[in-house]
């Protein structure tokens, strides 16, 4: 009896043990000291090599948004800002608009066929847009040039492509949540993600908020990591009138760091569309969460595996030159 419960005891201390190392991310780096050599995508040493023969390439007016983006966490942009020419990506995310409109509207069981964010019984979410294997304008905004020199400067890496999303958000006021709620994505160092919407974005369309880093530390996001609502800001000592929406035509986005800048999505008193693009750390591509639950690391890239293999082919030029 002794014996089983002494194995037992140990059992569980092993089990402990190895999830507050997951926690605190010694894990990772455990894991990424082999993934670094042995995984091609991942492949740390290589990514960071690329970032540093970037570092004179990189034109001025580039330079510009990174140190913006440095100083306050986040810059409002124009497309042309960033040297892209936003029609055939917003022409195409107003398509995808058009037809879901249609459909939910002519097909109600077909909002059942789509990934929903549900939250005490409650969808806040659809995701209507799923990465095709042909040309994807979504895709290829995600690899523009100009777009991933921002991203490497920024996060110091050449940086992996962790999504690129077109979310659906009814109208919903009343209790917070999920990403409703105040939070920091806290599983990286940073994080970069892009936002644009093919409609104009209002107050009425409950749209990202957000506060500058200087007010998203821990004296203030008590609840880290969990979401926070606004009566919690609102103790902890933020003002809510003191947030910074993002209100936007199509032709304007917003890159944040969503690690360093508190935020969330607004109470849509009308619906929202809403595109994300996101770049991340190499160092970060393996999910604690998902260690936890099964014990072992995933690769949580796949569904663009192919893009990032590309990105990283098309800058391995730079070693070379």
């Amino acid at each position: 009896m002794k014996n089983t419960m002494l194995y037992k005891g140990l059992r569980l201390a092993k089990r402990k043990s190895r999830n507050y190392l997951a926690d605190q991310g010694i894990l990772n780096r455990k894991f990424h000291h082999f993934f670094a050599k042995y995984d091609p995508l991942v492949n740390v040493a290589k990514r960071k090599a690329i970032y540093e023969a970037l570092l004179s390439t990189v034109p001025q007016n580039l330079i510009k948004i990174v140190d913006e983006l440095e100083q306050k966490g986040y810059a409002f942009l124009n497309f042309a800002d960033l040297g892209i020419q936003e029609t055939e990506v917003l022409s195409y995310c107003t398509q995808l608009m058009q037809t879901f409109q249609q459909r939910a509207a002519t097909t109600p069981e077909y909002l059942n066929t789509l990934e929903q964010g549900i939250y005490a019984g409650k969808t806040i979410s659809y995701r209507i847009y799923q990465k095709e294997q042909a040309h994807d304008p979504l895709a290829a905004l995600a690899l523009h040039d100009n777009l991933i020199k921002i991203a490497t400067l920024y996060i110091k890496y050449l940086p992996l492509i962790e999504e690129t999303s077109f979310v659906y958000n009814p109208v919903h006021e009343g209790q917070q949540f999920g990403s409703q709620l105040w939070h920091c994505d806290s599983q990286q160092e940073r994080i970069l993600k892009l936002f644009f919407s093919p409609m104009e974005i209002t107050r009425d369309n409950g749209p990202f908020e957000f506060y500058p880093p200087t007010l998203s530390t821990t004296r203030f996001y008590q609840n880290l990591p969990e979401g926070m609502t606004d009566a919690q800001i609102e103790a902890a000592g933020l003002d809510l009138n003191c947030a910074i929406p993002f209100l936007a035509k199509p032709s304007q986005c917003i890159l944040v760091d969503t690690v360093r800048c508190l935020h969330r999505g607004g109470m849509t008193k009308k619906p929202r569309f809403t595109n994300t693009i996101s770049y991340s750390s190499p160092l970060y591509s393996f999910s604690r969460k998902q260690y936890r639950q099964t014990g072992t690391y995933r690769f949580s890239f796949e569904t663009f595996k192919a893009e990032n293999e590309q990105l990283l082919k098309q800058y391995q030029m730079h070693l070379s030159s």
